[in-house]
């Protein structure tokens, strides 16, 4: 779970860092309800959500976060930046 969790956060920077153009990202880990609550956020160009689901990114970050039978939210569009809400229970 540890690795999963290690790879979702470098994957998420890392589409950051290629695509977002952002200046901005910030990254927190909190604990709510049981569950791990981990929240990464950029200021960049955002994306269409409904497009990017189907590329290897977006997938490789869900399929993982299925794995630790967790769940995540995915908020972005054209220039609105984009914020990645994760929960995985405890």
């Amino acid at each position: 779970q540890t690795i999963a969790i290690f790879r979702i956060f470098q994957e998420a920077l890392t589409n950051v860092v290629r695509h977002a153009q952002a200046t901005e990202v910030s990254a927190s880990i909190t604990s709510q309800n049981n569950h791990f609550v981990f929240l990464i956020s950029d200021n960049g160009k955002g994306f269409d959500t409904n497009k990017a689901y189907s590329s290897n990114d977006i997938k490789n970050i869900t399929n993982r976060i299925k794995e630790i039978q967790g769940k995540a939210e995915i908020i972005s569009g054209p220039n609105t930046g984009t914020t990645i809400t994760i929960k995985i229970p405890v």
